[in-house]
């Protein structure tokens, strides 16, 4: 699967998201409580199936470590799990979270990517 095709499905999960929720906020008034919670409980975990998403896309990203040479920058490209100590700040400007969140999400999902090994 290449970058492209996971994007295009990123955005298609994003739109259905959106429009469910202008759906629900034009015909929500006729849910009972129970309801309601029980929809909000499955759209959670939606939102944790997406939060590790984030989390195993950033470790794929935190395995790159660049350092700086007389040659100038080489890249090394560890396994999953590997952490580059720049990963968190990185990861935190391009999805504009704080730098500790960001660095959770990227240790979660190498301990995720490390724990469950691709299939062979």
């Amino acid at each position: 699967m290449d970058r492209g095709t996971i994007s295009s499905r990123i955005a298609a999960l994003r739109t259905e998201c959106a429009r469910l929720g202008r759906e629900l906020v034009e015909s929500g008034q006729g849910l009972s409580s129970e309801d309601a919670f029980e929809l909000a409980g499955e759209a959670q975990g939606l939102a944790n199936s997406a939060d590790a998403l984030v989390a195993v896309s950033a470790a794929w990203g935190a395995r790159f470590e660049t350092r700086l040479s007389g040659d100038g920058p080489a890249e090394r490209v560890h396994p999953v799990g590997f952490v580059d100590g720049m990963s968190g700040v990185m990861f935190c400007l391009e999805a504009g979270l704080t730098e500790g969140v960001a660095g959770r999400k990227v240790t979660l999902g190498a301990v995720l990517g490390q724990r469950f090994p691709p299939y062979a």
